[in-house]
């Protein structure tokens, strides 16, 4: 099964509430986002699909679009009371 439109919005709103996803971010940095997050409904789904448990870290098939290191502008809320890089 794959990521549908509907399951990465829905996952995305989650991390945003969760404060995962900071509800401000720059337009590059949220499509960047976005594709950590299908990475991550991708690999849920497809333990799913196997009948398995998450033991089995690392079996999910890499997207292309994780090959790339994903830039962040403002990575500042990964570390509160660090100030400013």
């Amino acid at each position: 099964m794959k990521v549908s439109d509907a399951m990465l919005d829905a996952a995305m709103k989650k991390a945003v509430e969760a404060g995962l996803v900071p509800r401000d971010a720059y337009r590059e940095d949220t499509l960047g986002y976005q594709e950590l997050v299908r990475y991550v409904v991708q690999a849920a789904l497809d333990v799913q699909q196997k009948g398995g448990t998450a033991g089995g870290a690392g079996t999910a098939t890499q997207p292309k679009t994780m090959t790339r290191a994903v830039k962040v502008r403002d990575a500042a809320h990964w570390f509160p009371g660090l100030g400013h890089f």
